[in-house]
């Protein structure tokens, strides 16, 4: 309770701060130009109102007299959700509509809705229907710390509805797919459009395209075998929704995301004409001083879920969700708004996951009512795609399609989801337990450990029991000190974004080299870290051997993360430093586990075994190698990913990709090598060259490549850069006059040890 209480402090404090922050701005443009343009001075009323509200000074007046007291403390706890408000809407977002003065009746009133459904329908360019006006979202209210911090990115296969969290500036990977900035869903002002008119006979509701990821984190839960299909129960699942923009603008014009102004919040709809979008991004590039850019919006929810992984395509996961969702609710005790449907994509290949969300907070348990009588519901689901009234060829209004299902309607097929259910059957089995799993993502590329000592501190703190933390994330300080990169940094939930624990190992971080010429920067960046809501571990890289030293350390991360039980264990035990030093020699030692397979098994668990000079030349020159040679060994495959033709297993040697790749280390390679080969770690045929490490003719190596255009609008290499990891080794470089020579035949996808 008492976390759920500050919680909704927390967003209360978020508001006054905006509204605070708003008032600063205003008042500065006022004593600027002298007077206020109406849409600011319409926003300088709004703060006032909200920051008099909050104080408990403003007055309900008679037209304000239905609805909650949003003056009254218990008031505002009941309409946040902390306390019983019978009839009240409840949300964490909030949408205040305006009515005009001549208007009678209330002047304003506020619509709350959840972040999963203000996703949707709090956007530019949407309708709001309420109290006999529709409405319009016009004013955006950024979190102040969101707007100083920078905007999450995401690449957007819309072929695919896929997203993936990227950085600015990186090309992306997958063909087609484009790179979007978003911001998080917030409160926002609705303007006040029409009356609504008898005339009017259907809502506008306008489509919009909602992907979806999952975020390494949940609480467990069990997996079960529904026929040849997995079905995973899954608690408290972190899922983020990505809204990448308007359907229609994304369909006809390719036109992704909104336009938002990144300063003032104030927004117009993507479907709007080509001369209001130039005046409105004129205007406010001179006013607020920033160009307009077309962002997105997610929102983070954690809800329990439903899952049929891999499954085919988009087809498949809608028509056999819906079915089961339309089921439940003739069979249960619910609406069937009630559970949620959410297909997430993948830009790297055309599987999807189909998930079905529970969203009520904690979960209304009706997912394990499905589970319960499952055989009873998949039963009612048959029926309902074998039996449909109309008799309709797909999906039709008398069998799957609904109002509120509309953006989904043309993946409906419920021939597609008779196959799948008849061929799946009814009974359900239990198959394991699922464990619960935290935001321990593996390190990516380019952020592993940089020598042996940051790896010593790495397997130390994951054999003390802490999780993986986020590792190469750059922090920005004031102007006058820059940025700093620590070797790791942790946070808790009861951290924000801009707090943490920043860990440094003495004389060997990235920007900290331990010597005098930067030992005084050193302290101003820690003292900084330390006055501005972080805490700063240093340790030394003698420590890392010192049992005593290493315990003192992580019982103060333990500590600084409210992890009471860690703390105390690694107080009582310390087991766990002499376990990873026994790991520690273990640790490189990959066997082999040579298969024979059934040519129908090939590629589900085990991959062809052969070296890397065989494998550039059967894919950079195949005329060279027989294809018995394919069949020579084939070896077992431990690894998260799904195995395809193409992918092989190969040993590399040499140590110019240390740490990444160890010499000798066996890795998992993927062939052909698609889309953009920037950034990525592949293996190329040298032609003219070989590489001076080996003395090979193939090299495995970072790929780095600059372009140039052509005057006919074309595009060619003018340098090509094949670069080590380990600086020791020096880059092998390519001209445009050697661009013929090479050849990128596969990418290195894992170490598998």
């Amino acid at each position: 309770m008492v976390g759920a209480l500050t919680e909704v402090i927390v967003r209360l404090e978020r508001r006054l701060s905006w509204a605070l922050e708003q008032i600063r701005r205003l008042n500065g443009l006022r004593e600027k130009q002298g007077d206020l343009e109406p849409e600011d001075d319409a926003l300088f009323r709004r703060c006032d109102t909200l920051v008099k509200r909050l104080k408990g000074t403003a007055k309900r007046t008679r037209r304000e007299a239905e609805g909650y007291d949003d003056v009254n403390t218990f008031g505002v706890l009941a309409a946040e959700g902390f306390l019983p408000g019978y009839g009240l809407e409840v949300g964490s977002v909030l949408g205040t509509a305006e009515i005009p003065f001549w208007r009678t009746g209330a002047m304003s009133f506020t619509l709350p809705r959840p972040p999963s459904i203000a996703l949707r329908e709090y956007v530019p360019g949407n309708l709001i229907y309420a109290n006999g006006n529709r409405f319009v979202s016009r004013r955006f209210h950024r979190d102040i710390d969101e707007e100083r911090s920078e905007m999450s990115v995401f690449e957007v296969s819309h072929e695919r509805q896929a997203v993936k969290e990227t950085n600015l500036g990186v090309a992306p990977a997958a063909l087609g797919a484009v790179v979007l900035p978003t911001i998080a869903v917030c409160d926002v002002d609705l303007v006040h459009q029409s009356h609504i008119s008898d005339e009017e006979e259907l809502r506008f509701q306008m489509g919009v395209a909602v992907y979806g990821l999952e975020r390494d984190q949940h609480n467990g839960g069990r997996a079960y075998r529904w026929g040849g299909q997995t079905l995973h129960h899954r608690r408290g699942v972190h899922l983020r929704m990505v809204n990448v923009g308007a359907s229609i603008a994304i369909d006809r014009f390719e036109r992704f995301g909104y336009p938002v102004c990144r300063v003032c919040g104030q927004s117009v709809s993507p479907l709007s004409s080509d001369r209001q979008r130039e005046h409105f991004e004129e205007t406010h590039q001179e006013r607020c001083g920033k160009p307009i850019v077309p962002v997105g919006f997610y929102a983070d929810v954690t809800a329990d879920v439903l899952s049929l992984p891999a499954c085919p395509d988009q087809t498949t996961a809608y028509s056999v969700l819906e079915a089961l969702r339309f089921a439940a609710a003739r069979v249960l005790d619910m609406h069937l708004d009630d559970l949620q449907l959410l297909i997430i994509g993948h830009v790297d290949r055309d599987e999807v996951d189909a998930l079905l969300w529970d969203p009520m907070p904690g979960g209304s348990g009706l997912l394990d009512q499905i589970c319960e009588r499952f055989e009873e519901i998949t039963a009612v689901a048959q029926e309902i795609v074998e039996n449909c009234p109309a008799a309709c060829e797909k999906s039709c209004i008398d069998c799957l399609q609904t109002f509120r299902n509309g953006y989904y309607h043309k993946y409906l097929d419920r021939t597609a989801a008779q196959e799948r259910l008849a061929a799946w059957g009814t009974h359900l089995t239990a198959s394991h337990e699922i464990p619960a799993k935290q935001p321990s993502k593996t390190p990516e590329e380019g952020t592993h450990p940089v020598n042996e000592a940051e790896r010593r501190l790495r397997h130390l703190l994951l054999a003390a029991g802490f999780e993986e933390g986020i590792r190469g994330r750059q922090i920005r300080l004031d102007r006058a000190i820059g940025t700093t990169t620590p070797d790791v940094i942790y946070r808790a939930p009861h951290h924000d974004e801009d707090e943490g624990v920043c860990i440094y190992l003495d004389g060997l971080s990235r920007h900290l080299h331990g010597n005098a010429a930067t030992a005084e920067q050193d302290q101003r960046i820690r003292s900084w870290l330390r006055n501005n809501g972080y805490e700063v571990i240093e340790i030394a890289v003698s420590d890392l051997e010192d049992e005593g030293a290493m315990t003192r350390h992580f019982r103060r991360l333990a500590g600084y993360l409210n992890a009471g039980d860690l703390r105390e264990a690694l107080r009582k035990d310390a087991s766990w430093f002499r376990r990873e030093r026994e790991a520690n020699t273990e640790r490189g030692r990959f066997v082999l586990r040579l298969v024979r397979p059934r040519p129908q098994d090939r590629f589900t668990n085990c991959a062809p075994l052969m070296p890397l000079k065989v494998a550039a030349g059967y894919f950079g020159e195949p005329q060279t190698v027989g294809e018995e040679e394919w069949d020579l060994d084939w070896v077992e495959v431990d690894t998260g990913r799904r195995l395809r033709k193409g992918m092989f297993v190969a040993q590399v040697v040499g140590k110019s990709m240390e740490p990444a790749i160890p010499d000798g280390a066996y890795c998992l390679f993927g062939s052909p090598v698609e889309g953009t080969r920037q950034g990525r770690t592949v293996v190329v045929l040298l032609r003219d060259k070989a590489d001076p490490e080996t003395g090979q003719r193939f090299t495995v190596k970072r790929y780095e490549s600059e372009k140039a255009v052509s005057e006919d609008g074309t595009w060619r290499h003018v340098r090509v850069l094949l670069k080590p990891i380990n600086r020791d080794f020096e880059p092998i470089e390519l001209t445009c006059e050697d661009e013929g020579t090479v050849d990128v035949v596969a990418e290195m996808l894992e170490v598998l040890g």
